[in-house]
């Protein structure tokens, strides 16, 4: 969509069917952040970004490092650190010109993935509008295993604890399990977190869900279901979906705890799993939690390809390729 009048035609067809995109997942991977003083490419692919995000009506953009963490051994860590956080500050400027927010999903696969780095990348952004986003895959391999970090490990005992140390520094979500493994890269390597779906792995939502709630000062009520590397999203999208329906009511009832219930849901999901191949591609399915009602499904393999469901309306959901969220 090069022009803005398409762009602008898609955001209102998607109005009038009760749809809405929850992020954009900036596409920076082609550019350089870290090894190059001269971030003025990145800085210009973000605005676009930004701008095609404001005409679709997308108030959140995501943002990486970039580079794998082996970047710093080319780059001395103060380096490296001044050119992420001065080039993110920038970006904020212009996300907030844009009505919009910026977040940081830290993951394995990139630079400043320890969890001391992540809160002083944070501190030092100091802007209204930056916040990390927090993938509770992500949030296994790099603040309890350590995943891809260079030199000693920096780890906590449990999420949990992880989790309280990012206390009210939290502004997107993503919820997916975690085998405490990474994904392969083609050289059989460790990419980034691996992204099974709910029961496929060891993580606790019952557990993690309150205290993610407790840690985040999230803006909105998106909750993002992310299958990065995944090959059949839709299966599991109504694997999700079904468990979903079952608890339906309870979550009526119980609105105040919501999220215990959105956890118990995931829970519920186990029981109708099918096997589960290995994970090669994916795409990040979105979920809404509003107070009043109950919480709404969004499912999607590329943005705008979705359709209402009759019993719930589909809301959102991006293919990972399409970079939206």
């Amino acid at each position: 969509m090069p022009e803005k009048s398409q762009r602008l035609e898609l955001a209102t067809q998607m109005r009038e069917r009760g749809l809405g995109f929850s992020g954009v997942a900036a596409n920076l991977w082609g550019e350089k952040l870290i090894n190059t003083d001269d971030q003025s490419k990145y800085i210009f692919e973000f605005q676009r970004n930004s701008d095609f995000a404001r005409d679709l009506g997308i108030l959140t953009v995501r943002v990486d490092c970039v580079q794998p963490p082996t970047i710093h051994r080319e780059v001395d860590y103060k380096t490296a650190f001044d050119r992420v956080v001065r080039t993110w500050r920038t970006c904020c400027d212009i996300a907030a010109a844009n009505g919009q927010l910026v977040t940081w999903e830290f993951e394995p696969g990139f630079a400043f993935n320890k969890p001391s780095d992540i809160v002083r990348v944070y501190d030092a952004v100091d802007k209204p509008n930056f916040g990390l986003l927090y993938d509770t895959c992500h949030g296994q391999m790099v603040g309890v295993n350590g995943a891809r970090q260079e030199g000693a490990k920096e780890v906590f005992p449990t999420q949990i604890d992880f989790l309280r140390s990012l206390s009210g520094r939290i502004n997107h979500v993503h919820l997916i399990d975690s085998d405490n493994t990474c994904h392969k890269a083609a050289d059989g390597n460790d990419e980034t977190s691996a992204h099974p779906p709910f029961g496929a792995g060891v993580l606790d939502f019952d557990a993690i869900v309150p205290e993610l709630m407790k840690a985040a000062r999230l803006p909105d009520d998106w909750w993002a279901i992310d299958l990065c590397f995944y090959p059949d999203a839709w299966a599991v999208t109504e694997v999700c979906k079904e468990a979903h329906q079952h608890t339906q009511q309870e979550v009526r009832l119980k609105e105040r705890r919501r999220c215990k219930t959105f956890a118990s849901a995931l829970s519920a999901a186990v029981s109708w799993a099918a096997p589960i191949p290995t994970p090669t591609c994916g795409s990040t399915i979105s979920f809404r939690l509003s107070t009043g009602r109950c919480c709404r499904p969004f499912a999607g393999a590329t943005a705008g390809a979705l359709k209402r469901s009759p019993a719930h309306g589909v809301r959102a959901g991006r293919n990972r390729l399409a970079a939206v969220d």
